[in-house]
């Protein structure tokens, strides 16, 4: 009992100086930013192309939130194969380097999927994947 407990300490030792030692040596990323709203949306469009939606299956419009704010909405047009949870985890992957948040959101019954792309706590795209019967 007392020879299991101290393998137990030594074991609980090592795994605090193992984290300490990690948490010391890992380098640490500096946080990106976005210089301005253009190359925020040119970048997220990227992220639309490179999962292989050409221009034409896309809209986008503007919503005026108030006199000095409006927020971006993307739709997307999307078969039923089109893999929305993988695309929602690359874009939040990809996005959090810059500190952006995403929340999505199934408006049930609707088969679509919401992404909201947050910014210091404020929505500033939504990316609609709207699914569409015909196609790819």
């Amino acid at each position: 009992m007392l020879n299991s407990s101290r393998n137990l300490l030594i074991l609980l030792t090592s795994c605090v100086v193992l984290a300490g030692a990690l948490l010391v040596w890992s380098p640490l990323q500096p946080p990106k930013f976005f210089t301005n709203e253009s190359e925020f949306d040119f970048y997220v469009m990227q992220q639309i192309y490179d999962f292989g939606y050409p221009h034409e299956r896309i809209r986008t419009r503007s919503i005026r939130v108030h006199d000095e704010f409006s927020r971006k909405v993307i739709t997307v047009d999307v078969t039923r194969a089109f893999p929305k949870t993988l695309f929602h985890k690359t874009l939040a992957d990809s996005l959090r380097l810059y500190g952006i948040d995403t929340y999505a959101v199934v408006p049930l019954p609707d088969p679509d999927l919401e992404i909201h792309l947050i910014d210091r706590n404020t929505v500033v795209t939504t990316i609609r994947l709207e699914r569409v019967n015909s196609g790819n």
